[in-house]
């Protein structure tokens, strides 16, 4: 579909429309039929180009269908799962072994490799996320803290790929508050 629209063109000052179409993408390998992209087109050079807001549509919704694809969290899931828990960045990265800065990426966005997809998917259930708390490389009194926090956010629903996923209090050890064992 095309239109005209109230834009100059960057190349010749003249006038431009803006085409809406489908194209078939390609991300880390694999074909995407018919993703939506919309772009303008110079009509006195039929020269293509796009605005932030563009190529961010097209790009958010082929980000969409490989986490689907594959069963990654998006940027929303993953921050609510670190908030459910109470950690900050740096607490969340130290816990599952990721680089610096590459939780916050996660958040802002940029789609995890597979593997880290997976383990941020599998995270999401309280059980595995206490494993993961025992496994790293934390301070005795750290781990205890976040170990209370975890026993404490699994009281609670939570949403696991869109879907609400009871409880799962009842079968958690049961782990002291953080003061215990002093």
């Amino acid at each position: 579909m095309e239109k005209k629209v109230d834009l100059k063109s960057p190349f010749t000052g003249g006038p431009v429309k803006e085409v809406t179409t489908t194209e078939d993408m390609e991300f880390r390998g694999e074909k995407y039929p018919d993703i939506p992209v919309r772009y303008y087109v110079c009509e006195d050079t039929g020269e293509q180009f796009t605005d932030g807001e563009q190529d961010e549509e097209w790009t958010n919704i082929l980000y969409g269908k490989y986490r689907k694809k594959y069963g990654i969290p998006s940027p929303s899931e993953i921050r609510a799962t670190r908030e459910r828990y109470g950690l900050n960045v740096s607490q969340m990265t130290r816990i599952l072994g990721f680089g610096k800065n590459q939780l916050a990426w996660y958040e802002d966005g940029q789609v995890p490799s597979l593997s880290n997809g997976r383990l941020l998917s599998l995270i999401q259930d309280p059980k595995i996320m206490r494993k993961c708390v025992e496994l790293a490389p934390l301070e005795e009194e750290e781990k205890k803290r976040i170990l209370w926090k975890i026993k404490q956010a699994s009281h609670a629903p939570s949403v696991v790929q869109g879907q609400v996923v009871p409880s799962v209090a009842e079968d958690a050890p049961a782990y002291g508050s953080p003061k215990a064992g002093k």
